[in-house]
């Protein structure tokens, strides 16, 4: 009767046990993500609607915008990242509508780290007009945690003003 149950008690230990450790040490597999459908009239498919290409900025009334010199190197580099993150992140603080377009235009910059400082002085500025243009670039994201940001944006901006006409009438 003992061998019974000191079996019983083993096999349920490793049923516990095994599923466990596979799943602890699994590797992951990351998610796969279609290619952007259009980055502009000319490559796009006849097929696809206006709406999915990807929409290219006016040039007129916009400041600016200062261009990334090429041959950039090691703390060369790091420094021009520095200043324009600075720049995006006062940009956000004014409430100029041209500021707003050179923060947006900085969202297809080949560099991450100034895209996610386009993307924070975006919602430091906190205007609706922003909406379309985050809405595009979530389209032609390929960085999973670049489409999450933009995702999160898009709802944060949304989302009603404090001590506009909706929350007085959510409050009667």
């Amino acid at each position: 009767m003992r061998a019974k149950v000191i079996l019983s008690a083993c096999a349920l230990a490793l049923g516990i046990l095994f599923p466990a450790v596979y799943f602890h040490f699994k590797p992951e597999t990351p998610a796969v993500i279609a290619p952007p459908v259009a980055i502009d009239d000319t490559t796009a498919p006849a097929a696809v609607p206006p709406i999915l290409k990807r929409v290219a900025p006016s040039k007129e009334g916009l400041p600016e915008r200062p261009s990334a010199p090429m041959n950039l190197t090691g703390s060369a580099h790091d420094d021009y990242v520095l200043q324009r993150k600075a720049q995006l992140i006062d940009m956000g603080m004014s409430d100029n509508p041209a500021n707003l377009k050179v923060i947006l235009s900085e969202l297809e910059n080949p560099e991450p780290e100034i895209r996610q400082a386009a993307l924070t002085a975006t919602l430091d500025f906190g205007s609706k007009d922003a909406l379309p243009v985050l809405q595009n670039e979530l389209a032609y994201a390929t960085d999973l945690q670049e489409k999450m940001d933009l995702k999160n944006a898009i709802d944060f901006l949304q989302l009603p003003k404090f001590g506009s006409s909706g929350d007085a009438t959510a409050r009667k």
